[in-house]
């Protein structure tokens, strides 16, 4: 009992070790259960392992212990390995759900190219070729795709230059 407290009063010292390390550590009169990971007294041990494996469930996915009665409540999402998805759903329905609407690949509405949900975003601000930019001679937002072309016209039109009062191109006028 006083190694406990002991162990526990140092605070951060025993915070640092890591849970493996903790894990391997087992004092004398105790055994650690395998199906549960808990540590048992030795004389309880019989009993609690025998109780324990007949109640429990060890997931073999996120190695978490749980009632058998809550085994059918405990679905992990089937594109986790995939994804590295570490989700768990009650309900066979909302993991199906979840993986329609985020391991499912939609259709970009502008360049019709496939992308993850988690993508999309980005992909249509900065990627797709069919995003709208800014003209950088009238301000105008166009293609990306028809940008290059665009300011070369934009760019090669004359006008009136406010110091001098020269006409002179708009490409020009940005230097």
């Amino acid at each position: 009992m006083s190694a406990k407290r002991d162990a526990s009063s140092s605070g951060s010292s025993s915070s640092s070790a890591s849970s493996s390390e903790q894990q391997a550590i087992v004092p004398p009169n105790m055994q650690r259960c395998e199906h549960c990971g808990k540590l048992i007294a030795s004389q309880s041990f019989m009993m609690h392992s025998m109780r324990c494996a007949s109640v429990n469930w060890k997931c073999d996915i996120c190695h978490a212990v749980l009632a058998k009665s809550m085994k059918a409540s405990h679905i992990h999402c089937a594109q986790w390995q995939a994804f590295n998805c570490n989700l768990v759903f009650a309900s066979l329905a909302a993991m199906q759900r979840h993986v329609q609407l985020r391991h499912t690949q939609i259709e970009c509405n502008l360049c019709r190219c496939a992308l993850y949900p988690n993508q999309i975003i980005s992909h249509q601000e900065h990627e797709c070729t069919f995003r709208k930019v800014a003209c950088a001679f009238c301000g105008m937002r166009v293609k990306f795709v028809e940008l290059a072309s665009h300011e070369a016209l934009c760019g090669a039109l004359t006008v009136e230059c406010e110091l001098c009062g020269e006409s002179v191109t708009r490409k020009w006028l940005q230097n």
